[in-house]
């Protein structure tokens, strides 16, 4: 548990994560834990909001079309979530994340 302070010196705390993707897809998987507590994280809705995250500040341009494509393909069965399935939505991104994990040590290999 990270102490209250923290807030005076993150980086202290803040070392899980040393590149800017590695940081984004820890964003994802927490807005994908926080289901519904912060409004428009509802499975759908939450998906939804990544995919245009990725879409519109995503800075590399192959990464960015393999996770539309991936999205956008219905890949991992993401169109058979429920618009309310926020455990289905996190579910998803991990097998996304994974996937991504797997392409990209087989191209670092």
């Amino acid at each position: 548990r990270v102490p209250p302070q923290a807030g005076l010196r993150p980086d202290a705390y803040w070392r899980s994560c040393s590149s800017y993707t590695c940081g984004l897809w820890t964003l994802f998987h927490m807005l994908a834990e926080a289901r519904g507590s912060v409004p428009g994280t509802e499975g759908e809705e939450l998906l939804t909001r990544i995919r245009g995250f990725v879409a519109n500040f995503f800075g590399c341009d192959y990464c960015k079309n393999h996770f539309l494509e991936a999205y956008d393909s219905c890949q991992f069965d993401r169109c058979k979530l429920l618009a309310d399935d926020r455990e289905g939505a996190a579910l998803w991104l991990w097998k996304m994340h994974n996937d991504v994990t797997v392409r990209v040590a087989a191209e670092n290999a």
